[in-house]
Parts: C-alpha cells; sequence; structure tokens
C-alpha cells in the first residue's frame, strides 16, 4: 500500500516505505533517445533501482538516496544514461535496502535535446529570435542558431529554449506577442507550456494564461500567444 504525506511545498511525497516494495508507472515515449533520471528524495537514504520493460528493456542497478538531514529536505539523484525506445513502457521503481527516504518527484529529461525549427502549419513561416522578440521567417538559415530551438521538461510542463542564447519563450506584461528572454526565472508559469497535438503537429498553450502560441496574420511584430485553440496558425511542426 502507498503512504502518501503533505510535504512542504504544496504537493504530496511517497513515504514510511520498506525494501521489496515497488511503485510502478505505464509512460508513452514519444521520441526514443538518451535520457536522464531525476528522482528528488529526503531523509535518510537508502537503495532502489529503476526498471523499464515494453518498448525498452532496462535495469539501472542499485541507485543510492543521499541522507538529506530531514524529512522534507528534498535532493535531486540524476543517473544518466537511460537509452528508450519510442512506445510504451512500464517503469518501476524498487526499494532495495536501508530504505528510510521521502520520494517526491521522478522525471525523465533527455540528455541531449533536439535541435529542430518551429514551423507555423498555416503559412509555413519559421518561428526566430530577433532581440528579446519571437519573429518569424521563411528562411530559418539566414539567421543560424537563432531560429533553432529544443523543447525540454520541466515540472510537468514544456519550456521553449532558443539555441542561440539559451533564452525561453514566454508572456510577460499580459502582451498579445511572445518574447524570449534569458534570465527568467524558473517560478514563471509564463515560460512554461502545455504540449497537445493535432494530428502530428504541436499545439503550445501557455500555463500562465492558456493563450496558445501562433502565427495569426503573419504579424509584423512578432509570433503571438493569443486564444487560437486548435486552429492551424496555433499548429507547429518540430522540423530537424
Amino acid at each position: 500500500m502507498v503512504d502518501l504525506e503533505n510535504n512542504n511545498n504544496t504537493g504530496v511525497n511517497v513515504g514510511w516505505t520498506a525494501a521489496g516494495e515497488w511503485l510502478e508507472w505505464t509512460v508513452n515515449v514519444l521520441e526514443a533517445g538518451a535520457y536522464n533520471m531525476n528522482i528528488q528524495t529526503a531523509g535518510n537514504g537508502g537503495t532502489f533501482k529503476f526498471t523499464a520493460t515494453g518498448a525498452t528493456t532496462y535495469d539501472s542497478g542499485p541507485l543510492s538516496a543521499v541522507a538529506t538531514g530531514a524529512w522534507q529536505t528534498y535532493q535531486t539523484v540524476t543517473k544518466s544514461g537511460f537509452t528508450l525506445n519510442a512506445g510504451t513502457h512500464v517503469i518501476r521503481l524498487e526499494y532495495l535496502a536501508n530504505v528510510a527516504f521521502n520520494l517526491k518527484s521522478l522525471e525523465f529529461v533527455r540528455s541531449s535535446a533536439l535541435t529542430k525549427t518551429l514551423q507555423n502549419v498555416a503559412n509555413g513561416q519559421y518561428a526566430y529570435r530577433e532581440g528579446s522578440v519571437v519573429k518569424y521567417t521563411g528562411n530559418p538559415a539566414a539567421f543560424g542558431s537563432a531560429a533553432q530551438w529544443t523543447i525540454e521538461d520541466f515540472s510537468g510542463f514544456k519550456r521553449i529554449r532558443n539555441v542561440g542564447n539559451g533564452c525561453l519563450v514566454h508572456i510577460e506584461h499580459l502582451l498579445a506577442y511572445a518574447e524570449c528572454d534569458t534570465g527568467t526565472p524558473d517560478t514563471w508559469y509564463s515560460n512554461r507550456w502545455n504540449l497537445s497535438l493535432v494530428g502530428s503537429n504541436d499545439v503550445f498553450s501557455n500555463a500562465w494564461q492558456g493563450t496558445e502560441l501562433n502565427c495569426f496574420g503573419n504579424p509584423p511584430a512578432g509570433v503571438q500567444c493569443t486564444e487560437r485553440g486548435t486552429n492551424t496558425d496555433a499548429q507547429w511542426i518540430y522540423n530537424p
């Protein structure tokens, strides 16, 4: 039986576990590749391991949760080298020995994010960064890394990062246009996006405002972030 408790970050954690117990998650990996596993633990430490079955068979071997000195003082343990195929997996965490730690979160992140362009479905234009503004162009090669983006996982959301300077796409001051600034805090929900699929195309909805990233009407000032739902001008192709 899983025991849950409220933690000091307004969420819940798993606790009171013992050697021989386990947790399982069924996940769908959209893109094959190498992933890092990040797990947040707190308490007195212990050993555990991860296994994967289904589209990939994997066994991490024993991993250690370090002692953090308090039951709600969390530290992230990172294990690299998870090579996962695309498809459905059953991920299992097995508690092995000397188990005396709380589990707060588990996250798999690509160890090498894919660098791609973002092309709008409605008009075929590509997003690129000019200063702190996200604009559009028909010739992304002319802008080099300023027209290249990585989509990364963050706290249950997606973040869109520019390869050129590492800025994150976000909304600021309730403007209708998307911006891309370096140094935006991790606590800002304006740089977090919900990703949904329409066919094979991506729709990005802002976690703060609920408006979609779009190229409606070829706006001269830049890529917009307005309520477009799943219209084609709010759909993007993540290209190599």
